[in-house]
């Protein structure tokens, strides 16, 4: 038990008022003689007993009428916890500012919401007390210690959301420090937040929870809002070529219990409309909206896809960006002039148009800048020393592509650990056909993958369409692993990718002594083509990060200045310029709000991404009280957002109020007077 205004207790004096009138106002008695009254005495004896029974009643009304007013006053509470209800209060409130506070509540936004309920603690402060604000998204930002609690308010209400997660386990650990230099007795900590459940809560958080100190968390629900949104988009295996069909799907979920029905879906490219559809979408289900178009222009293009507005827009929208390449730069290389002759013959042509062409002989390899290659062909070589598949190792890890093409002379013990390394493929044991009465015997390819970019102009049934013809093999590399690409009629692989697509390996070669393949104009568009898919194997999934998230962006190959322009929808600095094994990067500790970003140096853009929403801020699963209690602390006190935050606030900070009942009790024993007083008459 604890009294608020105890002060009032000194009234409790009042109740020997009653008493003293009582005593002071007793009639003394005057004894006169009388004729024997001896039967009458004995009535009144019984009747003068009740009298001095309600007297004495009376007397105890009035003074329990006196107590109780007093009581009231001094405003009586079921225990508080922690501290003492005089002492000054140092109280820290830690406020979620991140993009699911935007969602819309049934009285505005939520984050308006908690603005509004920080506020309301901030007025519960007494003159004596301190004051800090800390907001959690990314990285917590403090403001305070305020005295002045004017400044506290101006604080909360310049606060906006922010794109990254709430980091509730660094605001309470800078709580915890802040509150650990203060002398005051009472140390509060409240957190204001919508409780939404994501990575935010994993691990434990008992060393950044301190038994001192009295936590408050006040949940602020948006539950009711309707939204739905863009999760992510995926590009299938695709070149990105001028006039080649550009493929995008999008995930569209829906976050509420209730089903949408033809929500349109639109996809902008450089700012302009190019295709719509509509989807249906159960409660909580996900329907995916396929786009294909083709853009005719080298360079690089932005896009984004867009759904209609609802209660929470921050993921109505996703962005990319993609680079059609102005020219391809390819080295070739063989072990012998008639090797590279073909690899000329595919790609040094001036029909081949974009693709630039250069053909070395492996003893040339050494004196070459692989960084100023998009893309490097390996032709029927039989070794590498260690230190060019090294070279090729960074080249690859970098964002280049390489077509390995085992023939004849290829040593297969001295790829294997690369190709394995590199491209998750394991080699198999080298198989020669041989000659028989009917001439060489051979191996015929029998199963091409036509959906991969490589082989898709082969796909179509139109009678103008090219076809693949009947390809004799006589060298075989098999191949295990990876995602295959074409097989022999006995179903061993012999072409295959790695999985993140910048490796592509044959197991058999160009020349005649392996295959008939350079004998057919087939080989053209398929070297043509397989060059053009590792070019762009490096293409729009690789160009986007989500909100919060740490971004590492590769400048082109030698960029010299040591720092560029970082321009975006919520910057525009210089950051200076990183350099590590592969060349010049941008360190950008935590990606900021979704938009489209750009690294410029002397009026050129060297590099551009995109960054969007992160869909767990969507999610509309909360963190229960109980589980709460778990992660901070058993007694921590839960209170839901509503009418009415303060009483509850204090109700919570100094226990149950029992005044209300003192005057209750008074009015009773008012009326159980008066009505005694009416009877003693």
């Amino acid at each position: 038990m604890t009294f608020l205004n105890s002060i009032f207790l000194a009234a409790l004096v009042a109740t020997v008022i009653p008493l003293l009138i009582h005593f002071l106002s007793r009639r003394r008695i005057k004894i006169v003689d009388f004729s024997s009254l001896k039967f009458l005495l004995v009535m009144q004896k019984s009747k003068l007993r009740w009298l001095k029974i309600r007297e004495l009643l009376l007397l105890l009304i009035r003074m329990m009428i006196l107590a109780m007013l007093a009581l009231a006053f001094a405003r009586p509470a079921l225990t508080s916890r922690h501290g003492s209800s005089h002492a000054p209060t140092s109280a820290v409130i830690l406020i979620d500012n991140s993009l699911s506070t935007e969602k819309l509540s049934a009285s505005g936004a939520v984050y308006d919401d908690i603005k509004r309920g920080a506020t309301e603690i901030v007025d519960l402060l007494n003159a004596n007390d301190d004051i800090t604000v800390i907001t959690l998204s990314g990285k917590p930002l403090v403001s305070g210690p305020y005295s002045d609690f004017s400044q506290a308010r101006k604080a909360i209400y310049n606060s906006q959301p922010k794109p990254s997660p709430p980091a509730f386990k660094s605001g309470l650990q800078k709580a915890k420090e802040i509150l650990s230099l203060s002398y005051n007795l009472n140390k509060e900590i409240y957190i204001l937040s919508d409780f939404q459940y994501g990575k935010w809560w994993k691990g434990p958080f008992d060393k950044v929870i301190s038994n001192d100190y009295r936590y408050f968390a006040i949940g602020f629900d948006n539950n009711d809002s309707e939204n739905a949104g863009i999760t992510k988009i995926e590009f299938p295996p695709q070149l990105l070529a001028p006039g080649e069909e550009f493929e995008i799907a999008a995930y569209i979920r829906n976050y509420d219990n209730k089903a949408f029905a033809g929500k349109l879906v639109e996809l902008f490219i450089d700012g302009n409309k190019k295709a719509q559809t509509a989807i249906d979408l159960k409660p909580f289900g996900t329907a995916v909206a396929k786009f294909a178009i083709t853009p005719e222009n080298p360079g690089r293009h932005q896009g984004y896809l867009e759904i209609e507005d609802d209660d929470y827009n921050p993921d109505n929208r996703f962005y990319f960006n993609f680079n059609i390449p102005q020219r391809i730069s390819v080295l070739g290389v063989s072990e012998s002039a008639e090797d590279l002759k073909v690899l000329v013959n595919c790609l040094g042509r001036t029909g081949t148009g974009y693709i630039e062409f250069k053909g070395i002989e492996i003893s040339d390899f050494s004196r070459q800048t692989l960084a100023g290659f998009d893309v490097i062909v390996l032709n029927n070589i039989s070794a590498l020393p260690p230190s060019y598949f090294n070279s090729l190792g960074d080249f690859v890890a970098s964002g280049g592509g390489l077509f390995l093409i085992l023939g004849e002379k290829s040593n297969i013990e001295a790829y294997r650990k690369f190709i394995n390394d590199e491209a998750g493929i394991k080699l198999g044991e080298k198989i020669k056909t041989s000659k028989t009465s009917q001439g060489q015997s051979y191996f015929s390819f029998d199963d091409f993958d036509l959906t991969h970019p490589i082989f898709k102009i082969y796909s179509s049934e139109s009678f103008d369409s090219p076809i693949i013809p009947p390809l004799k093999v006589q060298v075989i590399n098999p191949l295990k692993g990876g995602i295959p690409l074409a097989r022999l009629s006995d179903k061993t692989v012999l072409l295959a990718m790695a999985e993140n697509g910048r490796v592509i390996v044959m197991g058999t070669g160009l020349n005649l002594k392996s295959s008939d393949i350079s004998l057919h104009s087939f080989i053209v568009p398929f070297v043509v083509r397989a060059v053009e898919y590792l070019a762009s194997a490096s293409g729009p999934t690789d160009e986007y990060f989500l909100t919060g998230q740490p971004a590492i962006i590769n400048l082109p190959t030698g960029f010299k200045a040591s720092s560029a322009r970082f321009t975006g929808p919520d910057c525009d600095e210089t950051i200076e310029v990183a350099r590590g094994a592969y060349g010049a990067f941008f360190n950008i500790p935590s990606a900021g709000f979704p938009g489209f970003y750009a690294i410029t140096a002397d009026s050129d853009t060297v590099g551009f991404f995109s960054v969007n929403h992160d869909s767990s801020e969507s999610a509309v699963e909360t963190i229960s009280p109980q589980h709460l209690k778990e992660k901070l602390s058993q007694d921590l006190t839960f209170i839901e957002n509503r009418v009415g935050l303060k009483e509850e606030v204090m109700q919570a900070k100094f226990g149950f109020e029992l005044w209300k009942y003192c005057l209750l009790f008074a009015l009773i024993l008012l009326v159980a007077e008066s009505l005694l007083v009416r009877e003693f008459k």
